[in-house]
């Protein structure tokens, strides 16, 4: 369900499960079958189209999207598929 509302990687997704007390072996299956039904490349694109829409600078929205648990290669590997689309 909080896909739906939240845009946030396999990080920041582990440390919200650990956080409520969830084992990290039973967080790791949970999270390995939310990722077989979900990209995380598309829910990466989707935060990055967000900061672009709020006007964002790269900087900024690299930070936020840290924050929200991606790892920095995929950022630079979706912005660079954003940015060949947009040519």
């Amino acid at each position: 369900m909080r896909k739906i509302n939240h845009a946030e990687g396999r990080i920041r997704l582990e440390q919200e499960l650990l956080g409520r007390g969830i084992s990290k072996e039973t967080a790791k299956n949970a999270l390995d079958e939310f990722f077989e039904e979900n990209s995380e490349e598309e829910i990466c694109k989707r935060a990055i189209q967000k900061c672009i829409k709020l006007k964002k600078s790269e900087e900024k929205a690299n930070a936020y999207l840290l924050r929200c648990g991606f790892p920095y290669k995929l950022i630079q590997n979706v912005r660079a598929e954003l940015n060949g689309k947009e040519d």
